[in-house]
């Protein structure tokens, strides 16, 4: 909790030049009391597990691995308080306003074509999420690692 509050007051810092993040991930180290314990490239990567576990949509109470998700994961809050807001994690939606359908040769009217490709859309569409939750939940198996060793890290400190 207190990496996520120094980081959101830091927030000004990381403004994407080069080197800046290294910079003020040493000031955050400091701050938090860990300088020596933890590199700055170790607390950045916790970050960004961090942001990578909050995008996993709260689906439930967990996993059948008994893995927690964003409903029962205790930094879910915090982090949807630091960066729930930001385009980067709830990009605007945009909808094309028209769909030029064009009738085949086979007598098909334009409502059906457009009923044809919003089937083909929603197939796709199940299939990138299918893919995505596979990637998440092999990232989501090595954040808890991580999180599990800096934890234990933090705590010989």
């Amino acid at each position: 909790m207190t990496l996520i509050k120094v980081r959101v007051e830091s927030d000004q810092r990381f403004t994407g030049r080069r080197h800046t993040a290294k910079k003020a991930w040493e000031e955050i180290l400091k701050a938090l009391g860990l300088c020596g314990s933890v590199t700055p490239t170790q607390i950045g990567k916790k970050w960004d597990n961090l942001k990578r576990k909050y995008k996993i949509p709260p689906t439930g109470t967990g996993t059948d691995r008994g893995e927690a998700t964003a409903a029962i994961w205790p930094y879910f809050t915090a982090m949807h308080e630091a960066i729930g807001g930001r385009p980067s994690m709830d990009p605007p939606f945009l909808m094309d306003s028209a769909t030029a359908a064009v009738a085949s040769g086979s007598g098909s009217t334009s409502t059906e074509a457009v009923q044809s490709q919003a089937t083909v859309e929603d197939a796709e569409a199940v299939k990138e999420e299918d893919r995505f939750n596979r990637q998440q939940a092999a990232s989501e198996e090595t954040s808890t690692k991580f999180l599990e060793l800096f934890e234990q890290l933090v705590r010989k400190e």
